[in-house]
């Protein structure tokens, strides 16, 4: 699992950047697990990206690693190597405020 964040809040300018240059598609859903609004990708074979806001509306605290970001980029079972590479050199390039997150 590779795990992003982001310091712009903006969930739609991300979604949007990042479905341009992956070629993925992210759809709108709600989750009070994941502090409301977030978007979900499947990709190729079991690949699945997750976009959400790092923060709890209900619980009012930041839902993963305090303060380290406004927004979490989680892709799930990348299990390809090269494409994890590839991945991970594309979003690099597109935000210059993208750091791993544990």
């Amino acid at each position: 699992m590779l795990t992003y964040g982001f310091d712009i809040g903006d969930l739609e300018e991300i979604r949007d950047r990042i479905e341009k240059v992956l070629k993925v598609q992210f759809r709108k859903h709600d989750s009070s697990f994941l502090g409301g609004d977030y978007y979900r990708s499947k990709g190729t074979d079991e690949e699945e990206m997750i976009l959400f806001r790092n923060w709890d509306p209900v619980d009012k605290e930041p839902i993963q690693e305090p303060g380290a970001c406004k927004a979490i980029l989680r892709i799930e079972r990348i299990d390809d190597a090269a494409r994890a590479r590839e991945v991970d050199a594309q979003l690099r390039k597109l935000f210059k405020d993208i750091r791993p997150v544990v």
